[in-house]
């Protein structure tokens, strides 16, 4: 589908909900870990409700040692559009852009779940290790492979 420049887009962040947050974190670990061996997996789902012109966004994240997950973190965030229709079409439950925004959603809830896991892993060892910064695009890019 041709993305088109948008004559105004008007978007709104409507809410941020943590969904599931999951840790087990043996303090002993914290001599061990470091950044070559601590992984971070993240992905995202999409859920366009048309009739209430809006999309959420789930993002999650896992910290993951030897295959140990340390860490699992679920935040839902609902955006709102003014012109929908304007800006996607919904086919076959898939989202197809008119207009390129989704890697401003993932980018938003990408910074909101590094807030949050901050949040939640302050006083603990896995507050030296921050969500990492993902470029949107190459995790839409990885997600669509």
């Amino acid at each position: 589908m041709d993305n088109v420049a948008p004559k105004n887009i008007q978007m709104k962040l409507l809410s941020v909900e943590e969904k599931r947050f999951k840790s087990d974190l043996d303090e002993a670990l914290s001599d061990v870990i470091n950044d070559s061996n601590l992984k971070f997996n993240i992905g995202y789902s999409l859920l366009p409700n048309q009739k209430n012109n809006s999309i959420v966004v789930e993002i999650a994240a896992k910290y993951l040692f030897d295959e140990r997950e340390l860490l699992y973190f679920v935040a839902s965030l609902t955006f709102k559009f003014s012109a929908f229709d304007e800006i996607f079409e919904i086919k076959d439950s898939k989202i197809l852009e008119k207009v390129t925004v989704i890697p401003t959603l993932i980018n938003v809830a990408i910074g909101t779940l590094r807030g949050m896991v901050a949040s939640k892993t302050s006083g603990t060892f896995l507050r030296n290790f921050p969500l990492p910064l993902i470029d949107p695009n190459s995790l839409l890019n990885k997600q669509d492979n």
